[in-house]
């Protein structure tokens, strides 16, 4: 059932992938998490990568303000490289890890920092 599921979707999401991207985009915008948790199943992996690209390109963050939410993995992480950094560089990269952050889904984030970390990619 779960391939026959998956095969209409797909054909669904190639028809109105062009046609209609503001009818997807909601969704896309609402179940964010999900997306990225599905990019580890091999079987909906291609549904929700065209997702998050149509997410992608309407180009409005995510989060903004005040109130960007940084994963507590990376702000961790964070403090580790600035303790390292003169005070100047500390400053860019938080600002930097603040634009990502306001940018790219906590799960996205939390993969390219972990990049080099082979076990990074097993994890679902």
């Amino acid at each position: 059932i779960e391939g026959l599921w998956i095969e209409t979707f797909s054909s669904l999401l190639q028809q109105n992938y062009h046609k209609s991207p503001a009818m997807l985009l909601p969704a896309a915008n609402s179940l964010l998490k999900e997306l990225c948790d599905c990019l580890a199943d091999p079987v909906k992996r291609w549904c929700a990568f065209q997702l998050l690209r149509l997410f992608a390109q309407d180009s409005q963050p995510i989060q903004s303000g005040d109130d960007i939410m940084i994963p507590s993995e990376t702000e961790q992480q964070l403090l580790e490289w600035k303790e390292i950094m003169d005070e100047e560089e500390g400053i860019e990269l938080e600002e930097d890890v603040s634009v990502a952050a306001s940018w790219l889904p906590e799960r996205i984030m939390s993969l390219l920092q972990n990049i080099g970390n082979d076990s990074a990619f097993s994890h679902s």
